[in-house]
C-alpha cells in the first residue's frame, strides 16, 4: 500500500507515536531501520557504517531521513 508523504499526512499518520519519550526516539528509528534491513548489525557497526555520512548537516538530518524513509515504503 502506497503510504502519502505529504508532510501534513506523515504528521497525522505519526500522533499515535507520541508516547515513545523524546531521548528514545532515534533509538527506536535505528533499531526499526535495522529490522527492515534484516542486516544484523551490531551498534558498532552501524557506527562504522554511519561515519560516511557526517557531511549531511545536523540540521538537515531529520529531512534527509523522512525523505529516504519515505522512498523505502512505497518500494
Amino acid at each position: 500500500m502506497a503510504i502519502d508523504c505529504d508532510p501534513n499526512a506523515l504528521l497525522e499518520a505519526s500522533k499515535c507515536m507520541k508516547c515513545i519519550p523524546n531521548g528514545m526516539q532515534p533509538e527506536v528509528i535505528i533499531y526499526l531501520l535495522n529490522q527492515i534491513l534484516g542486516t544484523g548489525l551490531t551498534p558498532q557497526q552501524l557506527m562504522d557504517a554511519a561515519k560516511c555520512y557526517r557531511c549531511i548537516p545536523n540540521g538537515m538530518q531529520p529531512e534527509v531521513q523522512t525523505y529516504l524513509l519515505c522512498q523505502i515504503v512505497n518500494k
